[in-house]
C-alpha cells in the first residue's frame, strides 16, 4: 500500500499467517505488531488474579437458556477483574474457536455462546476446549457455573 505524505512517501508491507501474529511494518518507523485473538485472550487469563485458595485463573459461567429439547443450550462467560468488575469475554472466546477452525458458535440473537450436545456440562466443555485451545493441555483453567 503507497501513500503521500507530503513529501515522504511511506510504504506498508502486511504479512499475515492465519494463527499467530500479523506483522505490519512501515518504513518510516518501527514495525507494529497486531496480536491474534488467541494470544490477546491468553494474555487476558493469564493476567486475571487468582483468589487465596485458587491456583489457576477461574471463568464464571453463566448458563443463560436452552431449547426445548434440551440438546442446544446457551452460556455467557465471564471473570473478575482486579477492580472487582465482572467483564465478558463471551465474544473473544467465540474469536478463539474461529482462529481455531472451530466455527461461529456467537448467537446474536440470544447474544449467548452456543453449545449442542447432551449428556455433558456445557460449562466444563467450553473451558476444556478452550483451555485446550490456548495451552495443549485441558486443565489450566478453572470454572464456576451459575
Amino acid at each position: 500500500m503507497l501513500s503521500k505524505g507530503g513529501d515522504l512517501l511511506s510504504v506498508k508491507y502486511i504479512y499475515t499467517c492465519p494463527i499467530l501474529t500479523i506483522m505490519s511494518l512501515d518504513i518510516r518507523g518501527a514495525p507494529t505488531l497486531k496480536q491474534s485473538e488467541t494470544s490477546k485472550l491468553k494474555a487476558t487469563i493469564e493476567s486475571m488474579p487468582i483468589g487465596k485458595y485458587q491456583d489457576k485463573p477461574t471463568l464464571l459461567i453463566k448458563f443463560e437458556d436452552r431449547s426445548k429439547s434440551g440438546l442446544t443450550r446457551w452460556y455467557n462467560i465471564y471473570y473478575v477483574s482486579d477492580n472487582y468488575e465482572l467483564l465478558r469475554l463471551t465474544w473473544a472466546i467465540n474469536e478463539v474457536y474461529k482462529d481455531h477452525g472451530n466455527g461461529n458458535r456467537y448467537d446474536t440473537r440470544r447474544e449467548a455462546f452456543k453449545i449442542k450436545g447432551c449428556g455433558f456440562s456445557g460449562a466444563h466443555k467450553i473451558c476444556d476446549d478452550l483451555s485446550y485451545m490456548l495451552y495443549s493441555y485441558s486443565n489450566k483453567i478453572n470454572y464456576r457455573e451459575f
